[in-house]
């Protein structure tokens, strides 16, 4: 096994634990990075579906705080099916 696929990824539910458990929304950009990561992976590019995820988290993140996505001007929406 090569080193890089030695490093730790978090799984798709993992990263669905740590939406619902912080009460942060699948907006639209969200939702998009987390098609960026299934694009990612699937070409095995393993390290950047890694950033990628983070970085959803981070603009899940700040979108909670000023209480609407960067992309739309509404509220978001709830974790119904988080893939990645």
């Amino acid at each position: 096994m090569c080193r890089e696929r030695e490093k730790y990824r978090m799984s798709g539910m993992e990263y669905k634990q740590i939406l619902q458990e912080n009460e942060l929304y699948r907006s639209e950009l969200v939702q998009l990075l987390e098609q960026q990561v299934k694009i990612l992976q699937e070409n095995q590019m393993y390290d950047e579906a890694e950033e990628a995820k983070w970085l959803a988290i981070g603009i899940a993140e700040d979108e909670k705080k000023q209480g609407y996505g960067y992309l739309e001007n509404v509220r978001c929406q709830p974790v119904k099916g988080a893939i990645a």
